[in-house]
């Protein structure tokens, strides 16, 4: 890929992965705590190296005879959180029938390179074309106008809020959500790009929506080992007077119909608007 800039996944039929094991045994408990802690955070710091590999580790802490702590660290790049609870369903398996003695058989899988197949047999100049048109006239913009903030440092931190919504109003929701046939996800998207609206003081605001990009007409797909997921984007078009449950219809069939050409990737529709 350094010659041409292009990117090519290999898939070894074998690579032997390394177990770390750290034994505890003769360690205090609180320290014991520390160490799981101290070691969970420098995993995440860990980088993988995509060139080398492996991507994934794993790492076994003893605590005591039986007592231990299995950790198992893996790139995106080799299969997302869908498909990663099959990982985990055989892996008990497995371990459930080796403590008592028996051979566990594992669930036919398909197998990723069937996706690629049906990835070569996409058109892709259609779905181009298609998002080409959806995002006509569309200028990238940032939404957050300093303007509407109290606090207008540049300097910011990743935090986490926790909001505690009345059951009455989640009750409200769902009832809307039922009697206009709309679902929940159509409902909140539609609700914070109306937002978005508001603090930028723009009509049009697009915002991106992560799919499983599992294709339904590839059977089987949903049972795949390997990266699937993408994110596509969605565009509102906000009037003065609009009824956001009747424009939550709109676009939750807009977003269906978008869902045809979930297989584009985030780069080519960023080609499309231009942005690097």
């Amino acid at each position: 890929y350094r010659r041409n800039d292009l990117f090519f996944q290999i898939v070894l039929k074998e690579r032997p992965i390394k177990l770390v094991v750290h034994d505890l045994t003769k360690v205090s408990s609180s320290d014991q705590q520390k160490f799981v802690s101290d070691y969970k955070k420098q995993d995440l710091l860990n980088k993988f190296d995509l060139e080398k590999g492996p991507l994934l580790r794993l790492s076994l802490i003893k605590l005591d005879e039986n007592k231990h702590i299995f950790i198992l660290s893996f790139h995106v790049i080799i299969m997302d959180g869908w498909c990663f609870a099959f990982v985990l369903s055989d892996f008990y398996n497995y371990y459930s029938a080796f403590v008592k003695g028996m051979k566990y058989k594992p669930l036919s899988r398909g197998s990723y390179e069937s996706y690629v197949d049906w990835l070569r047999d996409q058109d892709i100049q259609t779905a181009l074309k298609y998002w080409g048109s959806y995002l006509n006239g569309f200028t990238p913009q940032t939404y957050v106008n300093r303007d509407v903030l109290k606090d207008t440092t540049t300097d910011y931190q990743v935090d986490s809020v926790n909001i505690n919504i009345p059951a009455s109003l989640v009750t409200h929701v769902n009832e809307i959500s039922k009697k206009s046939r709309i679902t929940l996800n159509s409902l909140f998207q539609t609700a914070w790009a109306y937002t978005l609206s508001k603090l930028s003081s723009k009509d049009t605001v697009v915002i991106g929506a992560t799919v499983s990009g599992r294709p339904p007409s590839l059977e089987g797909s949903d049972q795949i080992i390997g990266l699937f997921f993408n994110d596509i984007p969605i565009r509102f078009k906000f009037t003065e007077n609009v009824d956001l449950v009747e424009y939550s219809k709109k676009i939750q069939i807009d977003f269906n119909t978008s869902r045809q050409y979930e297989y584009v990737t985030n780069a080519q529709i960023k080609d499309i608007l231009g942005l690097k």
